[in-house]
């Protein structure tokens, strides 16, 4: 069977979802509605099924003092449905663009010149219809960050914690969302937070976990 991948791209005016679809020889089985998920060539919502909580390392590369965001942005989905379906390990690894099936949250600063406005990037790797890595990656190149989450977020920095809590709807597999209380919007402006998974985030999660 042929790997699937996904990249999403988080940018501060606009988020654009690049698929790069290797077909797999499998037997096609009926379509399913969305949910907002990413969807497979058959159709199928992509997702890590029953293999919760997801386990993302954090690399060497992020500073400690970034650490409580990128916490709160995941207890944040585990609070919305009740379990945990993301777990944090804190602790550096090396080779962050290795497809090792490990998913490591990295920052890059070095981004791609091509895609300067990106904030941050989360690529998916699957097999039929199941995830079986996500990494993110965040563009210290081109951006700075708020990282306190106790207080009004600077206005010239992006929000690392609604970053973050939007690139883990993507890890769990969710696609960009055109209903205006998700956390999975394509807009994210610098000065901005929006730390609150929305009762249809939850809804649509629901359907696969």
């Amino acid at each position: 069977m042929k790997r699937n991948i996904k990249s999403i791209i988080t940018t501060p005016a606009v988020l654009l979802c690049l698929g790069f679809l290797l077909q797999a020889c499998q037997r096609q089985m009926p379509s399913e509605k969305s949910c907002n998920f990413v969807m497979n060539s058959s159709q199928q919502r992509v997702s890590w099924q029953a293999d919760v909580p997801v386990q993302l390392m954090v690399h060497e590369s992020v500073p400690r003092e970034a650490w409580d965001a990128i916490d709160e942005a995941a207890e944040a989905w585990n609070q919305a449905l009740n379990r945990t379906v993301i777990e944090i390990s804190q602790y550096g690894v090396s080779d962050p663009l290795a497809k090792d099936e490990h998913s490591i949250i990295y920052y890059l600063d070095e981004w791609d010149q091509n895609n300067p406005r990106e904030q941050a990037r989360t690529s998916i790797y699957w097999y039929g219809r199941k995830i079986i890595e996500a990494d993110v990656m965040v563009n210290t190149q081109n951006f700075q960050f708020h990282v306190t989450t106790a207080d009004s977020v600077e206005r010239d920095k992006v929000d690392l914690y609604s970053l973050m809590l939007h690139e883990f709807g993507h890890v769990l597999g969710f696609a960009h969302s055109d209903y205006p209380d998700s956390v999975m919007v394509t807009e994210l402006s610098k000065g901005q937070d929006r730390r609150v998974v929305s009762t249809q985030d939850v809804n649509f999660l629901k359907c696969e976990y």
